[in-house]
């Protein structure tokens, strides 16, 4: 007989279409914390043919190896296939310059996409719970957000799924406690360092406090937010059949009289060449006086009212250099050598790029050094690079300011921050 939590993960499942026992592995995220435990166990109690993978980042020293044994002990004695993996993440930063989180976020997925593609699987399942999703829906919040952060994290996507999305935190550990199921704790969650943990163990305990039936209440309003986005969605498509035409032109003054909101339009219709939403505003604003605006691979020219996007000139970015803008909420890129991650940022004031050989006396401010700039030469000699390699680096400059070494070092201007709301991802 199933258990209460158990019917209530095979109601999400079948609810969203997640999985399908019959289609395949499923590899599951597994820290060895309660959530990815529970997940573990229910889907092995539900039939499904699991794969569990675990990271390694090393950040927290004995725990790091405490919770590697740990879920080696759980895999060996339930006999479940493992794959672990151990993560430089320093050394990322070194690279791309992002946050802690950020890297290892970027790090797991990665890896996690690799395993889905090796066993076949038909999707990668995490521990994401009801808590999560609203404290993902406060993060998303105080980083300025539309109805597409505001909707939280949705149970399907990209071969990735949630099954215990509609869990909350308590039943997930009565859930453990009635199985007799053993997990290890992070001691991080407890610190307040992170903005999650804030809104975690400060900012909702204290909703709760005057409010007992909030997260239920933000549960349900996440769940009708994301309903809402589906129609929004819909409704956008048709739109963009309306409004933009087949030559990529759209008649802004017709916009403006058709809708209240022409800002928040604009930027669903177009939003697939990469404008944000600080462009499409002065889009709106300037459309009778002409103004020019560049993404990382389009151009759009409004003038007398019409907007008109192509793609831009290859002389407008050096040969080989390709610039990608990702919403942070989706942001999700394979990282490698010729890759580089910033704030969006780094593309206002429509800065001039080169990429060239490094020259001696070349410097950059590297992230880790508080503004200060290093000879690219000393950066080589860190790095212990053998003489071969110590010529072969291409830099990237912004404005005349190296802002990456391939293969090295990126600088520490315009870095990927927890206050980023997009990312451009610079590669070869």
């Amino acid at each position: 007989m199933k258990s209460n939590f158990l019917e209530k993960v095979e109601s999400t499942i079948k609810k969203y279409g997640l999985l399908t026992p019959e289609k395949g592995a499923v590899v599951v995220a597994l820290s060895g914390g309660p959530d990815s435990v529970a997940l573990l166990d229910s889907l092995i109690r539900l039939g499904y043919d699991v794969v569990a993978a675990h990271c390694n980042f090393n950040l927290r020293g004995v725990e790091s190896c405490r919770d590697e044994i740990f879920v080696k002990t759980l895999c060996n004695n339930e006999n479940i296939k493992l794959e672990i993996i151990s993560f430089d993440v320093e050394a990322r930063r070194r690279m791309t310059g992002e946050s802690v989180e950020m890297a290892c976020r970027e790090l797991r997925y990665e890896w996690f996409d690799e395993l889905v593609k090796k066993y076949d699987a038909q999707a990668l399942a995490t521990g994401h719970h009801r808590d999560d999703n609203i404290e993902t829906l406060f993060l998303n919040l105080l980083r300025t957000t539309g109805l597409r952060g505001a909707s939280g994290i949705k149970p399907k996507g990209d071969r990735r799924v949630s099954p215990l999305i509609e869990c909350s935190r308590e039943e997930i550990m009565n859930y453990l406690a009635m199985r007799c199921l053993d997990y290890v704790v992070d001691h991080t969650n407890n610190e307040n360092e992170y903005r999650r943990n804030k809104i975690r163990n400060v900012v909702i305990p204290a909703i709760v406090s005057q409010f007992p039936d909030a997260c239920e209440r933000l549960a349900a309003s996440i769940a009708n937010l994301s309903d809402d986005l589906n129609l929004f969605d819909e409704a956008v498509s048709e739109w963009r059949g309306k409004y933009l035409s087949s030559e990529n032109t759209v008649d802004i003054n017709e916009l403006k009289r058709d809708h209240n909101a022409p800002v928040a339009l604009l930027y669903r219709l177009i939003e697939p060449y990469g404008f944000n939403r600080e462009q499409i505003a002065d889009i709106i604003n300037n459309a009778t006086s002409g103004s020019r605006f560049i993404s990382r691979e389009y151009e759009a020219v409004v003038s007398r009212g019409i907007l008109r996007i192509s793609r831009l000139d290859e002389s407008e970015l050096p040969r080989n250099l390709k610039m990608k803008i990702t919403d942070v909420a989706d942001f999700h890129a394979l990282t490698n050598a010729n890759q580089a991650t910033f704030d969006v940022s780094i593309l206002e004031n429509n800065p001039k790029w080169e990429v060239r050989a490094w020259q001696s006396g070349d410097r950059i401010k590297p992230f880790g050094m508080n503004g200060k700039s290093k000879k690219l030469s000393d950066i080589f000699n860190d790095a212990k690079a053998d003489d071969r390699v110590k010529h072969s680096p291409i830099v990237v400059t912004r404005d005349n300011e190296i802002v990456w070494v391939a293969g090295f070092r990126q600088s520490d201007l315009f870095r990927v921050d927890e206050n980023t709301k997009q990312v451009v991802t610079i590669s070869f």
